[in-house]
């Protein structure tokens, strides 16, 4: 049996996931991170290839702008509702919280969204293997 229009467009919502950040105020605090769809990415990395094409990306980069404005686009509620629908306010609010919780929730969100690299290969089934004992990272 084929797959229906409607079928489709079921699968493909996923679902966001639920991230544990105890920074918020002691275990249990959570908050949900969506996936992008393929116009939001597809947005994403031309925007990025901009900045750096005009020389702000190094700088937004250095400033916390970078991962705030990506988090700004995934951090929602359980339905999918953003958390920071305003890019300049979550790089205020973003730029203020622990460092270690934010880049550990941009890892999270790059991992769900397929664009670390690792995280693409185990999208494509083609993961390295960890390196063994003794084996020569140089």
């Amino acid at each position: 049996m084929g797959t229906t229009k409607a079928d489709f467009l079921a699968a493909a919502c996923a679902k966001p996931i639920k991230v544990s950040v105890p920074e918020l105020g002691g275990k249990g605090r959570h908050v949900y991170i969506k996936r992008l769809s393929i116009r939001q990415r597809e947005e994403w990395e031309v925007w990025c290839h901009d900045a750096d094409e005009k020389g702000i990306g190094a700088a937004i980069k250095r400033t916390g702008g970078f991962r705030a404005i990506f988090l700004a686009k995934v951090l929602c509620d359980d339905s999918g509702k953003l958390l920071f629908p305003n890019e300049k306010e979550a790089i205020e609010i973003l730029g203020e919280f622990d460092g270690v919780a934010v880049a550990r929730l941009h890892n999270e969100a790059l991992d769900h969204n397929g664009l670390n690299p690792d995280s693409q290969e185990d999208f494509e089934g083609n993961s390295k293997a960890a390196p063994s004992v003794g084996t020569s990272l140089g």
